[in-house]
């Protein structure tokens, strides 16, 4: 039911978003994700790609948050190299101000957990700290993301074998979510 919808909305863009491109990329990378949780894998692809083209020429956060969306899908898929080209350039497309510090570090944030992922956890602990830092400096860091962030740096201790200090992170992000 949902496929079918996203189906029926992806035949309309043409269509309803003539001239549009910059709102057409961020409708096509909205149900790209979608496609993505829905593992329509595939169909994800043929959206966030046609985004990232779209946002290609204008750059900036937006273009970031583009190829932020493209590189978990293609770490979805296990293109690893793939995911972490994306999200390096992401990182260089990342504006100065507040939106940008912001999609900044939620970059750092899923390189982090990418590292991890691969095993490389003493990258992936540097990147979660910045993206903590990024992310304590930024007034209006949802707690949810400030958790999120501790939780990526208590999976790169844990990795390192730092248990202790995995522990603290991981309390850290429990309270913050629990307050």
């Amino acid at each position: 039911l949902l496929v079918d919808a996203l189906d029926r909305a992806v035949k309309t863009i043409p269509r309803e978003l003539a001239g549009q491109p910059l709102l057409e990329a961020d409708i096509r990378r909205a149900i790209g994700h979608a496609y993505m949780v829905l593992e329509r894998n595939d169909a994800a692809k043929t959206q966030l790609d046609r985004a990232v083209e779209l946002r290609a020429s204008s750059g900036g956060t937006d273009y970031a948050k583009a190829l932020d969306s493209q590189a978990l899908l293609e770490w979805q898929v296990g293109h690893y190299e793939n995911a972490e080209q994306l999200l390096r350039r992401g990182l260089g497309e990342c504006g100065s101000d507040a939106r940008g510090k912001q999609q900044r570090a939620e970059i750092l944030n899923d390189l982090s957990a990418l590292q991890a992922n691969v095993g490389r956890y003493d990258e992936a602990l540097a990147l979660a700290y910045q993206a903590q830092a990024l992310k304590d400096a930024l007034p209006d860091t949802p707690p949810r993301e400030r958790a999120l962030g501790y939780a990526n740096i208590a999976a790169a201790l844990d990795g390192l074998k730092r248990y202790d200090d995995a522990y603290a992170a991981y309390a850290e992000a429990l309270r913050i979510e629990e307050a």
